[in-house]
């Protein structure tokens, strides 16, 4: 992909990383080589390891998410084959004190506060930032570099690890503060999109390989699927069909807000020559004053939240009409009737040259269905079809299909709709990033040196390609992505993605389809989710 059309915050597809990732990686020939790998790998599971160190000169690491118990997960396989590697590291799981009512990340924060915390985790993208804020982390820059210039992050040119200096600029910044650098993201970027049932759609009446690419087109497909008065085996609440599954935390209404070409968060930076402000995307990476061509990259953003904006109010008004817009059905044609509240009060509404009468009971509120109460749970809701459609990540989809027992080719994917044709469909997208827990300034450098090596093991790009083969061997190419296994030497399989999964690859790969963050600045975590 070689089209440099702007992506996330102006990224052109190699700087964010959707070419490669990180650096290049050996083409294995076909999939038999990497199975034949696989099933050496588990038999040296079960063989006998060197003779053991003394303790006295082993490092004990205690990481977040490790669990021994299940070598057959890929994060747990590449960490056992590093401690068979190199004796000296010895990798432990870590639990803190789990109490009544906590849920989340209460243990982790309890374990940091009290001194106990694992030396690593996996720190989320959306509140890498507010770990760095709170002081819980430890910096990274005696394996990284240093910020020389002091522009407050570590370009390319100062990094003095080769992995750093792949990784695309906008991740770099996320995990950078006054010039130190707190976390290495995963080699592999996350898709959140929406889902649908492909069966159920065409059962509407709809073309599954066609799905809608604006608001207007996206209502009419819902409207399309949202049948009130369809039993459903295994209902717990007899709610019909609904076109898709609506939600309460408020970062899974942020991409309709992207949609609409609204930025949640925006950061300004002020020119050191006139005190002039300039307001810059949150993902910006470039910060050139749009008058005077200022380069502005040595100014500190302020960030500023821009919920309110025209885009904003755009997206909650649609949001809103997912749940509450009042419709019929034409008895005459079956195809949906819009209504205004006068209309509906009127019991009447002119379609075309008809006069269409209805009654109340035939006035349809929304067409989406609140995942709250009895509902919380939107795989299952997808799985009985009591909803077409629900928002999801890429990654997730086989836990999915796995949850919900929905057969793989009956789910497809799309991005969020774009809010009219002036606009761009949107995917969200994330990296989470693996950090040191701020205890780790308190180990020998020898000792450092040894958890900055399970870290570099856990986002190296030899755990991203396992992991595809690990899709791939389960079945599920369908959801990987094509460039992935043409580098990898499983052209086989490429016949299993479906032609529209490939077309979005493209269109990111073009600009046509963008790529957008959750925010990243400032105590997002606090505010994602705040019920809408």
């Amino acid at each position: 992909m070689t089209n440099s059309s702007m992506l996330v915050g102006g990224d052109a597809p190699d700087r964010i990383g959707l070419s490669n990732m990180r650096s290049p990686v050996n083409v294995y020939s076909n999939a038999a080589r990497w199975l034949v790998a696989s099933v050496l790998i588990c038999i040296s599971f079960h063989q006998t390891s060197a003779e053991p160190l003394a303790a006295e000169d082993r490092t004990r690491i205690s990481i977040f998410g490790y669990d021994p118990n299940r070598p057959e997960d890929i994060r747990n396989q590449v960490l056992i084959e590093l401690m068979r590697a190199e004796p000296a590291i010895d990798v432990q799981e870590w639990g803190g004190i789990k109490l009544p009512g906590t849920s989340g990340r209460a243990t982790l924060m309890m374990a940091i506060a009290g001194g106990t915390a694992p030396d690593m985790y996996l720190s989320w993208f959306h509140i890498i930032r507010n770990d760095i804020k709170q002081g819980f982390l430890y910096p990274l820059n005696e394996w990284i570099g240093n910020d020389v210039d002091g522009n407050g992050w570590i370009d390319g040119t100062e990094a003095k690890w080769d992995g750093w200096k792949q990784i695309p600029r906008l991740w770099q910044q996320v995990s950078c503060v006054d010039g130190k650098a707190y976390g290495v993201p995963l080699p592999n970027i996350t898709f959140y999109g929406i889902i649908y049932r492909r069966d159920l759609v065409q059962e509407a009446g709809l073309d599954p390989e066609q799905p809608p690419g604006t608001w207007d087109e996206f209502l009419y497909w819902c409207q399309k699927l949202t049948i009130p008065g369809k039993t459903i085996d295994g209902a717990r609440l007899r709610r019909g069909q609904r076109a898709i599954a609506l939600y309460v935390p408020a970062w899974q209404w942020l991409p309709w807000m992207q949609a609409a070409g609204g930025s949640p968060v925006v950061q300004v930076r002020k020119s050191a020559v006139t005190g002039k402000e300039y307001v810059f995307r949150m993902e910006e990476t470039e910060f050139i004053a749009q008058d005077t061509g200022e380069d502005l990259g040595g100014q500190p953003s302020t960030w500023r939240a821009n919920f309110d904006a025209p885009e904003g109010l755009k997206a909650a008004r649609f949001y809103h009409a997912l749940r509450w817009t009042p419709w019929i059905r034409d008895p005459s044609t079956g195809e949906p009737i819009n209504l205004s509240e006068e209309d509906t009060a009127a019991g009447f509404v002119r379609s075309g040259t008809r006069l269409v009468r209805f009654a109340e009971d035939d006035v349809i509120r929304g067409v989406g269905r609140p995942c709250v109460g009895l509902d919380a749970n939107d795989q299952r809701l997808f799985a009985r079809g009591e909803v077409a459609m629900i928002q999801y990540s890429i990654d997730d989809l086989e836990r999915c299909v796995q949850m919900a027992g929905v057969p793989p080719d009956l789910i497809a994917m799309m991005p969020f709709p774009a809010a009219d044709s002036s606009q761009t469909p949107v995917f969200s997208a994330y990296r989470h990033y693996w950090v040191m827990t701020r205890d780790v300034a308190a180990r020998s450098k020898v000792e450092r040196d040894r958890i900055w090596k399970c870290l570099e093991t856990l986002t190296s790009d030899s755990l991203r390609d396992r992991e595809i083969v690990e899709k791939v061997m389960a079945g599920n190419a369908m959801w990987c992505r094509p460039d992935d296994l043409e580098r990898l030497g499983l052209d086989d399989y490429l016949a299993e993605v479906p032609q529209n999964v490939k077309t979005y690859y493209d269109m990111i790969g073009s600009g046509r389809i963008l790529l957008r963050t959750e925010p990243f600045a400032g105590f997002w975590e606090a505010a994602q989710t705040v019920p809408m």
